[in-house]
């Protein structure tokens, strides 16, 4: 079966530093049958191809089942991990995820996580090492340097 190309935009997407909104463009081969069932959906809510794709998505996400719902010390229920992890900014979120689900991370960025977690500067005076949280870290100086830590890794 022929597959089809379709590009997938999502509107709740981080916002450029000017306060627009950015858009991710993120292009799918899908068989032409399944193409062909998202554009009848299309056509029966009368809405975008682009608005379902991401309808389902945003759907598949938030399933308990399937989704980004993970268990984690010290909670009672599972969290949905792309609300405990999410940030606009690129370097705080890559802490966050390390500081949550590790092993989660990429070969890339636990070796930059590894840089940020050694360097005190990053981190309040009174964060121990062994116990890091999200409010130990000094963003404004992660988001400062980010731009090179991130051209090195």
């Amino acid at each position: 079966m022929p597959n089809q190309a379709i590009d997938a935009k999502s509107n709740d997407m981080p916002k450029k530093a000017e306060g627009g909104p950015r858009n991710s463009v993120f292009s799918v081969r899908l068989p032409a049958k399944l193409r062909f069932g998202i554009e009848l959906i299309s056509r029966r809510q009368r809405i975008p191809m682009t608005d379902v794709i991401v309808e389902a998505i945003a759907d598949a996400l938030g399933s308990e089942n399937s989704g980004l719902f993970v268990d984690l010390p010290g909670e009672d229920l599972p969290v949905y991990l792309l609300a405990r992890v999410w940030d606009d900014r690129e370097s705080v979120r890559l802490v966050k995820l390390a500081l949550v689900q590790p092993n989660l991370l990429t070969g890339a960025e636990a070796a930059l996580w590894a840089r940020i977690r050694a360097e005190s500067r990053y981190w309040d005076g009174n964060a121990k090492k062994d116990a890091l949280t999200i409010d130990d870290l000094r963003a404004d100086r992660l988001e400062a340097d980010w731009p090179e830590l991130n051209a090195a890794a």
